[in-house]
């Protein structure tokens, strides 16, 4: 009997009962087979769609790209953006500023213009 659980389907063989397993072992079985699928679903998202760039309505990779901005403005804005949803906000507030310091020093030496 497949069991959907978002985007995996995990199958729940009822013949195992009949072939002398309990209950309990089978439930437990699913169960393992549900957490796994469900683990994997947390990995992907993780990667694709992370909780710290999806606040509000709009990925910051989206803003980024519609904005155009380059590698340094791009991490400056990514940092920002998500420093209040992480467990230390300093530090993604001091990678910020990095990139801010590199793209201010581009201007000041004349290898970035505007």
């Amino acid at each position: 009997m497949p069991i959907a659980t978002s985007n995996t389907i995990v199958e729940l063989d009822t013949q195992d009962l009949d072939d002398g397993k309990n209950t309990e072992e089978v439930a437990l079985e699913y169960l393992n087979r549900v957490k796994t699928g469900l683990e994997g679903i947390a990995r992907r998202e993780a990667v694709n769609h992370p909780p710290h760039y999806n606040q509000g309505n709009i990925e910051v990779i989206d803003a980024i790209e519609d904005w155009g901005l380059d590698f340094n403005a791009g991490n400056v804005v990514k940092y920002v953006s998500r420093h209040q949803h992480k467990a230390e906000p300093l530090e993604d507030l001091k990678k910020a500023r990095w990139y801010l310091d590199r793209i201010i020093e581009g201007f000041e030496n004349g290898s970035i213009k505007d």
